[in-house]
């Protein structure tokens, strides 16, 4: 990752950092925005009205000054989130999905991580905002 540890660590030694609120909404918004489905791979379960296994994700993390808006946000199942997280996948400028090279799976079910790779995004709704490229750019440069 691209993150400045060594500024995280020296922060630490400072005093507590003053955190930002997330702002209410925002986790609904992305959520509706892309219809109760991951942007990656569809997935859309639900318990009864509830969606599960589904989250709202900041491209650019809340915590590096990502905003609490749907230009930043992306819904992604539970185990796309975690990836995306960790830099396994990515966007492309085109909003393709990337796997990162050091990935390496060896059962189906973790090759599937693989196949996505090229695939295009699912878009928000007509009408809503898609992702800024500025947040795309963050995550390929600090994350990916």
């Amino acid at each position: 990752m691209g993150l400045d540890l060594l500024g995280l660590e020296n922060a630490a030694h400072h005093g507590p950092a003053k955190k930002r609120r997330r702002r209410a909404g925002f986790a609904e918004e992305v959520l509706r925005a892309y219809a109760y489905a991951c942007a990656f791979c569809g997935f859309d379960g639900a318990l009864g009205r509830n969606p599960v296994g589904l989250e709202a994700v900041h491209v650019r993390w809340h915590s590096q000054d990502g905003p609490d808006e749907v230009n930043n946000g992306l819904a992604l199942c539970s185990l796309h989130h975690a990836l995306f997280d960790l830099g396994v996948l990515g966007l492309t400028h085109a909003l393709h999905i990337q796997v990162s090279q050091s990935y390496v799976a060896r059962s189906h079910a973790g090759r599937t991580i693989d196949a996505l790779h090229g695939q295009p995004i699912t878009t928000p709704r007509p009408g809503l905002p898609g992702i800024d490229p500025d947040h795309v750019v963050w995550h390929g440069l600090q994350v990916f």
